[in-house]
């Protein structure tokens, strides 16, 4: 069909067509543009957590053998100490080592933990002595309950795999995040909780049937039972 082959009033039907058309397009075109029901996730902002809070490194670089490196001579403890007799320091300065800040609750005598006469190991029961680079077990004399829970990677950290078949586990020994001489740790500032849709509660987005007690996670099924109207009932039902 040939526009000679239409009459004027088609013509014109399919011109009043085509700019409607046009302006239907353009109309719905300007609509998403400004985008009026634009969806508002109830998701809050990410928050910048610190490079040193997401690290993999150990929180200190401790030293698991009983050597000293100074100038171009390196020592091992006995060195030195061999050459003069050990003495009980509790209740005095130190003449050596001042550097280190002794704030370990009662535990302030230097052979609690040093062996008095193998100054390469560290003091066990009695006679007996601990290897320099097993310091967990040092710790386990006075702190056996936290040391079990490191046994069973409750206490402390642990990098690598979570199934040995599938690479190396390595576990942090105390002193690669606690200073033995000052083990209390420092203030931290709290990383921030997770952030998802499914825990974070707004007014707008509450069922009709929300309880404030009630645990975030349930909410959300669809016709969920009634409980006990106790809060540690609601909040501990699953």
């Amino acid at each position: 069909m040939t526009d000679a082959s239409l009459s004027k009033p088609q013509v014109d039907a399919l011109s009043v067509a085509f700019y409607t058309i046009g302006f239907v397009f353009l109309t719905v075109g300007c609509v998403l543009w400004a985008n009026p029901l634009r969806f508002k996730s109830p998701a809050k902002p990410a928050v910048y957590v610190e490079a040193k809070m997401r690290g993999t490194q150990p929180v200190r670089t401790p030293q698991l053998a009983p050597v000293l490196t100074h100038a171009t001579f390196t020592y091992q403890c006995s060195d030195c100490h061999d050459l003069f007799p050990s003495s009980d320091t509790s209740g005095r300065r130190l003449s050596f080592h001042t550097d280190i800040t002794l704030a370990h609750g009662i535990n302030d005598r230097c052979f609690n933990c040093h062996h008095q006469t193998d100054r390469n190991a560290f003091a066990g029961y009695r006679t007996e002595s601990i290897p320099f680079d097993k310091p967990q077990l040092l710790c386990a004399k006075c702190h056996g309950p936290v040391y079990q829970d490191w046994l069973h990677g409750v206490h402390g950290r642990t990098d690598g795999y979570w199934n040995a078949q599938f690479g190396p586990v390595r576990r942090l020994k105390c002193i690669e995040c606690h200073d033995p001489h000052t083990p209390a740790f420092a203030s931290l500032k709290p990383a921030p909780g997770p952030n998802t849709l499914r825990t974070t509660t707004h007014e707008h987005d509450k069922p009709a049937n929300h309880k404030p007690n009630r645990n975030p996670l349930m909410i959300w099924r669809k016709g969920e039972p009634q409980h006990a109207s106790t809060p540690d009932a609601e909040r501990n039902t699953p």
